[in-house]
């Protein structure tokens, strides 16, 4: 009888085992970072790849780095990463990928473990969620959180308990969607807006209470160097090249706890003979300021390619660490196109004096496919200035077809078969590159055609700029 009892117990307990980790991608959806994990799988021969927290995720432009350097790019940062989650993924990254060189954004958040922040912890689970079962992960579990957390943290079901009823009934993943305009590319995202007055405030009043409260460091403990050196060894046991950078942030001028830490970061990269790149020491060399920023603590599209091309610069002239001739696993992308004059794109119009004086300065326009699914326009500007008008992109799908994308990315009308996206052109996102002005609109397109697409501009953007009609598009990126 106790043998029966503890076969039914065995094999319960290993029935449940199944359930929940088959369930687990049902309760996970797909969130940002998993989006990231999923695009990483779908790329090979990784030859840079970056890592860190949301700064350098949008800091750090694997484009850029593709063009000037000839090397394939992943950027696998994630919000709140913290070193040891960091540590997890550069440990499957280094094996899965011959890599050349290993970037990693460190700072004091990045370093420090939130320990009483059941936030921050929460923070974290975005990118623990994503990494593969294995015994480095339990190790680091154990470590990180209390016995008492483990069951939430390695099941996504039993910590989503509460929504149960809702994922059960709708027995499918929701797919993870990016936003009209927003910029994305091999884990970079970023988008085109600036530092707002409300938010500005609110960072200099929470920063001025922290540092009212905060203990300066006078030494890294024992702890934070073990951190700093683990993830470094890693990719030193593989041979691979580090880089350790500081991410440009408003930081360097409103807490002086990060200042000082990032200090002591320094000096025992120093030690350890490890090169470092602290970007807020070379805010003047790339002339920062508020407009290359979307918020204090992140840099925008503009901001990106400043410091990506100074990185790229900085790891070809300082480390030597470059291809020699361009290599065909490099994508098409922005960056190539506005560099070789747009040599393969799915349209292209030059605008006449009627529809530049219309458009207040734009010249061409160019449509093209950064990604299955993400179509892109690119406004190309004579000044590096523009009268600011609002925007529409008007097409024409089937009732099927517009149920490929959520309601709140587009709106659609059954009768007349429009699906609307909305934007503006004004002087505050124009971008330069190879000394072009542009701004770019990226936006949802999971179609193989294009039936008709009108865009719209203007004042109430009821003046019809162009029209494309009977488009077939390609992946560009498959081929």
């Amino acid at each position: 009888m106790k043998k029966f009892v503890l076969r039914v117990f065995l094999f319960s307990g290993f029935i449940g085992i199944f359930l929940f980790i088959y369930s687990d991608h049902i309760f996970r959806g797909e969130e940002l970072y998993g989006a990231t994990i999923n695009d990483y799988k779908k790329e090979k021969d990784i030859e840079i790849a970056i890592f860190g927290s949301s700064h350098s995720m949008n800091a750090f432009d694997p484009r850029i780095f593709e063009l000037e350097l000839g090397m394939k790019t992943f950027n696998l940062s994630c919000t709140n990463q913290r070193l040891p989650t960091t540590q997890l993924i550069s440990e499957s990254v280094a094996e899965e990928h011959d890599l050349k060189l290993a970037i990693i954004d460190i700072f004091s958040m990045t370093v420090l473990w939130p320990k009483n922040s059941e936030r921050g912890k929460s923070l974290e689970l975005q990118s623990i969620d994503y990494i593969p079962f294995s015994f480095s992960k339990i190790q680091r579990v154990s470590d990180l959180f209390q016995i008492n957390e483990w069951p939430f943290v390695f099941s996504e079901t039993l910590r989503n308990h509460k929504e149960w009823p809702e994922k059960i009934s709708a027995n499918q993943v929701e797919p993870y969607f990016v936003w009209n305009g927003i910029d994305i590319y091999n884990g970079y995202r970023n988008s085109n807006t600036v530092i707002t007055e409300k938010s500005w405030n609110n960072f200099v009043s929470v920063y001025k209470k922290r540092s009212d409260t905060v203990t300066l460091p006078n030494a890294l403990k024992v702890s934070e160097k073990k951190r700093i050196r683990d993830i470094i060894t890693v990719f030193q046991k593989k041979n691979i090249p580090v880089l350790i950078v500081n991410s440009p942030s408003y930081l360097k001028d409103h807490y002086e706890y990060d200042v000082v830490y990032n200090k002591l970061i320094a000096e025992y990269l120093n030690e350890l003979g490890i090169p470092y790149v602290n970007f807020n020491s070379l805010w003047d060399d790339l002339s920062l300021d508020k407009s290359y920023f979307k918020d204090p603590n992140h840099l925008n599209i503009k901001g990106a390619i400043k410091a990506s091309n100074y990185l790229a610069n900085y790891i070809r002239d300082s480390m030597g660490i470059r291809h020699k001739t361009r290599t065909n696993k490099i994508a098409n992308q922005r960056y190539e196109q506005l560099k070789n004059g747009f040599e393969n794109v799915l349209f292209s119009i030059k605008m006449d004096s009627a529809q530049k004086a219309g458009l207040f300065g734009v010249e061409n326009v160019v449509l093209y496919e950064v990604d299955k699914g993400r179509l892109e326009l690119l406004f190309i500007t004579s000044e590096d200035t523009i009268n600011n008008q609002p925007m529409r992109l008007d097409f024409y799908v089937s009732e099927e077809e517009i149920a490929k994308l959520p309601e709140s990315l587009m709106v659609y009308d059954k009768d007349t078969r429009k699906a609307s996206t909305y934007g503006a052109l004004k002087t505050e996102i124009i971008i330069k590159y190879n000394g072009i002005n542009f701004i770019p609109y990226t936006f949802n397109y999971p179609y193989k055609d294009i039936t008709k697409m009108e865009f719209y501009a203007g004042l109430g953007r009821r003046v019809k700029v162009f029209t494309i009609e009977n488009l077939t598009i390609t992946d560009e990126r498959s081929q």
